[in-house]
């Protein structure tokens, strides 16, 4: 038989469990596993892009508290590129951005760059969306 405090702990962290798995939507919990597999190529270039208010930022930041080694950084200056895997936020999506983003995983680290743009940035190894559906 369990002490009323364990109950009371397991209750909590069930509780909590439940609050984070209701933090995102469908469409970012999808877009979360992308991301986790580009993360789990090591190293690169990538793009999250999707039209205003889908969620683009809240998701990048989802990741940086849950994900160890993960973090957040506007767009220049960057100055969070201690992360394993950065996420950059409001790219333009130019040439001249995609180079600048690639420029950063020139670093020690980041070994992977996630640019967050409207728009897909060009010459990135691969693009996700997100949508409003």
């Amino acid at each position: 038989m369990s002490s009323p405090v364990a109950e009371l702990l397991q209750r909590s962290n069930e509780r909590e469990q439940r609050l984070q798995d209701n933090l995102l939507t469908d469409d970012q919990t999808a877009v979360r596993s992308e991301l986790l597999e580009f993360a789990g190529r090591r190293g690169g270039h990538y793009n999250l892009y999707g039209p205003r208010g889908v969620g683009k930022t809240t998701l990048a930041k989802y990741m940086m508290i849950h994900e160890d080694g993960w973090g957040y950084a506007p767009w220049l200056p960057v100055k969070n590129a201690s992360a394993q895997v950065l996420f950059v936020d409001n790219v333009p999506a130019t040439r001249t951005a995609s180079r600048r983003a690639r420029e950063i995983i020139g670093f020690d680290t980041p070994e992977t760059v996630i640019s967050v743009s409207r728009k897909p940035v060009p010459e990135t190894k691969a693009r996700v969306t997100l949508s409003d559906n």
